[in-house]
This record gives C-alpha cells, structure tokens and sequence, in this order.
C-alpha cells in the first residue's frame, strides 16, 4: 500500500526520539544513524512534492522493512550507550597497536598513490564521460588493484585508531597523522570514477567516530580536530557540488535537487522492486552475490546454470524488468526482495546482531574494551552507509568485514 510521502518522515523522526530517549544523549551513534536515515527520509518528502520528482513514492513495506531491520541493530548499541557511561577505553598494547597501525598506513597510502594516478584522467576527460561505458576506466584484478581496494575500504579502521590515540596518546604525532591520511583513501577511490560516495562515506565516518570518542579527547586536541575536518568538509562539499554540477546540471532537476536526490532515492527504488517482485514473482539480485569472498569458492552459490555468474548482465536483464538493479535501495535492498521466506536476509541481520551484542561490552568500572569496540564499529558501517546500499558485497568489502575479527583477536591475545 501506498503512503503519503510524508510518513517516511514522520516515521523515522519518530524512530529518531525513541532512540534519543532510550539513549538519553544527542550526541550517540545511534542517535546519529537514525538520523541519517531521517534526513534520508525528509530529503524524500521534499522531492516527492516537486514536479520533477512527483513519481517518488514510498509504500508501508518498505517503511516495515527499514524500520524493523533499523531497530534489531540498533538496540544493542542504543541500550549500550545508554547502560553505563564510557569513563575510558582499555590500553591496546603498545607494539601491536604500532605493528597494526603501520600495515593499515601501508595499505592506505598504497591505495591513494594507486588511484591518485587515474584522477586526473578523470577531471582531464570530463565526469559526464568517465561516467559512462565508454569512458571509465577498467582496472585489472591484479593483487596489485586488490590490494589497493583493501586499502581504501579499511579507511574506517584507520580513522577508528586514529581517534583512540587521541584519547590515550600512544601512537606518535607522525604515525596519528599517517593515520588520518590514510583514511582519505577510500575518498581517492570513489574520486578516480568521478563518485561522491567517498566523500559522504568519510564524512560520515568522521562524525561517527567522533560522537564515540569526543568526550575522551582533550579540549585542544579537539578544536585542532574539528578545524581540520572543518576544512575537509568544505572541500568535500565543493568537489560533492561540482561533480553534481557536471553530471546533473544540465538535466531537469539541476544541481540541488540531484544532491537532494542522492540522499533520498532508496525509498523510491526499494519500493520499486518490492512493488515489481510482488508482481511478477522474479526476485531481484541473487543474495549470494553480496558475497564475492563466498563465491569464489564456492562457485556454485550465484545460482544455477551460472545464470548469476555475471553480474552486469543479469542488471541489465532486471532494469529491462523494472528493477532499479545496482541503483541506491538502501543496503536492505541489496537483499530483498529475493524469496518470501527472506532466510538468507534474516540469518544476515541475525549474525550483525550477534556481532553487536557480543563485541559491545562495558566492565563494571565503565571500562570499553577498545578492540572489541572496533569490530562492532566496524560492522555499524553497514548501516551506516546502507543509507545508499550495501557497499561491502565485494571482495574488498568482504574481506574488510573479517579484518576487524582478526585485529581484535590479534590486540587481545595474551
């Protein structure tokens, strides 16, 4: 069924109180999510009112699905942040931090100079182009890109250590700065196809960590903190306005309401291929397929008689059904709709759930284990950029969500 375009919104704000309440603070990470997903939804009432946008629209599954999927994840953190307030993180030991930190920088540098190469290219040939078939450019699947990608899509990591040697200072000033640096790769990334993902993604990023950590980093630290992402916002900004501008401006919706768009669409294409899978019973995209690590070795998984063995041939089947396939749908429509029993989809929610409650974990002094804290930071980006859709079905993206495993048991072992 479908609703007036200002449920979502109403909706969501209404998610977004429950959450503040629970919480009893603004300035929390929970908090902060739902209030993507609220801009996302307010965003959406807008641009369903305008002429150019009057076909948005939104039905009560996609408000379940996002609510209900929302509120499963989120509770473990909401009820975390709200038990017992973080008096301090444990120490991380020295020299494993050092050894950790310097791979992740390793990898991080490794990918900007990699893809720092092909942006100016890019700009040379013109965003519109490098957008398209024609001008994009293709990267083999050479350890060589692999590694760069691992790179980019550990940004999140290494803001997240960045950000706890700002509350225990245990890290050199250069290796800190290293750090931060080395977080910008996964902006690098998006920039050599002309996308503003990375920029967003970053940002987000930022503000994310900073909710966590803020109140445990020192006044000074904290104003040179904000003054430099200050600066970066306003360049991210600018680059997020003249790559709308390039791609959009010409067009019937213009620069503004394409920004505005880039936001909210994902409640447009989700209800879109409910709508389209309800009617003719074809499910979207193989689930197996956000699994690129999964089917590399078990190839049989993309589905039967190698039908899902390519992906971009099985989009460009499904646009010609109406879906809107590989578009945003909220990382929720990465998933569904593919069966009715959503199996595959639950026991993906139900394992993020676990991930939650076993690595969110306060000691009685209001101690937070930092590397367990990482892994449950690491994996609350899946909703936080599945606001756009699921970014980590990849093989990069994939091996990304069992890194975060493997450094905390790393840091932890006695």
């Amino acid at each position: 069924m479908i609703v007036p375009s200002i449920i979502p919104f109403v909706v969501m704000l209404s998610l977004l109180v429950i959450f503040r309440l629970i919480v009893k603070k603004w300035k929390s990470l929970s908090v902060f999510i739902m209030g993507i997903y609220t801009f996302s939804a307010a965003a959406f009432f807008i641009l369903s009112n305008t002429s150019v946008y009057s076909f948005f629209h939104c039905s009560v599954d996609t408000i379940l699905h996002v609510v209900i999927v929302l509120s499963v994840m989120l509770m473990p953190l909401a009820f975390f942040e709200r038990r017992t307030p973080i008096l301090s993180f444990s120490k991380i030991d020295e020299n494993k931090l050092k050894k950790v930190s310097t791979v992740i920088i390793l990898l991080g540098v490794y990918s900007i100079i990699f893809f720092a190469q092909y942006i100016v290219r890019v700009f040379a040939t013109g965003v519109v182009a490098t957008r398209s078939a024609e001008g994009g450019f293709v990267f083999s699947a050479s350890l060589f890109s692999k590694l760069a990608c691992l790179g980019a899509f550990l940004s999140p990591i290494a803001l997240y250590f960045y950000f706890y040697n700002k509350t225990v200072h245990v890290l050199s000033e250069r290796q800190s700065r290293w750090l931060f640096l080395s977080s910008l790769s996964f902006v690098i990334y998006t920039l050599n196809v002309a996308g503003r993902d990375g920029i967003v993604i970053w940002a987000f990023c930022f503000t994310a960590l900073y909710s966590l950590f803020s109140n445990h980093i020192s006044t000074v630290d904290r104003k040179s903190l904000l003054k430099t992402a200050g600066l970066i916002f306003f360049g991210g900004f600018f680059l997020l306005w003249f790559i709308s501008a390039e791609r959009f401006a010409s067009s019937e919706a213009g620069t503004s309401f394409s920004m505005l768009s880039y936001f909210s669409q994902s409640w447009e294409n989700l209800t879109r291929n409910i709508e389209i899978s309800k009617a003719t019973g074809i499910h979207n995209v193989a689930p197996y397929s956000q699994f690129e690590l999964l089917t590399t070795f078990f190839p049989s998984l993309r589905g039967g008689n190698n039908y899902f063995a390519n992906i971009d041939d099985l989009s460009q089947t499904l646009w010609s059904m109406g879906f809107r396939s590989k578009q945003f749908a909220f990382f929720i429509g990465s998933f569904v709709p593919h069966y009715s029993n959503y199996i595959i989809f639950s026991a993906f929610i139900f394992i993020c759930f676990l991930v939650y409650k076993t690595n969110l974990k306060i000691t009685c002094d209001g101690c937070v284990n930092s590397a367990r804290l990482l892994t449950a930071f690491s994996w609350y980006m899946i909703p936080i950029v599945g606001v756009f859709y699921f970014y980590y079905g990849s093989l990069a993206g994939n091996v990304y969500l069992l890194t975060p495993f493997i450094i905390s048991w790393y840091l932890r072992k006695k």
